[in-house]
């Protein structure tokens, strides 16, 4: 058989056919727009069907977690300059050189506190 018959007689199967199960946010059946019986188009929906269908699909709102303070703080540290950094200060520490160690950290730690959306 040909490459040409062979790319023929392939048939896709669905995931359906092929046994496999959607998540259940994915399954096709739950893609439909959702409707509500007795709604007017210039009028909206009224205040009964707005709470039920808060009380069946909840609010429409994407939860975005909170990440700790203290996490953030520390996260200000991973980053490449900063381990350069510190080394430094080790080293100035390994040398007895107090001074050049404390204003390093301080440096350090100032640069911290400052928060970076990424």
């Amino acid at each position: 058989m040909s490459k040409e018959e062979s790319s023929k007689t392939k048939t896709t199967m669905s995931d359906e056919d092929q046994g496999i199960e959607a998540p259940p946010l994915l399954k096709k059946e739950d893609t439909a727009p959702i409707t509500l019986p007795d709604t007017d188009i210039k009028k909206g929906l009224t205040q009964a069907q707005v709470d039920a269908a808060r009380e069946k699909w909840g609010w429409n709102e994407i939860e975005t977690p909170s990440t700790p303070l203290y996490i953030l703080f520390l996260r200000q540290f991973t980053g490449f300059m900063s381990i350069i950094i510190l080394i430094a200060a080790v080293v100035a520490a390994a040398v007895e050189d107090w001074e050049d160690m404390v204003v390093i950290l301080v440096m350090l730690l100032v640069n911290g506190t400052h928060h970076n959306e990424s």
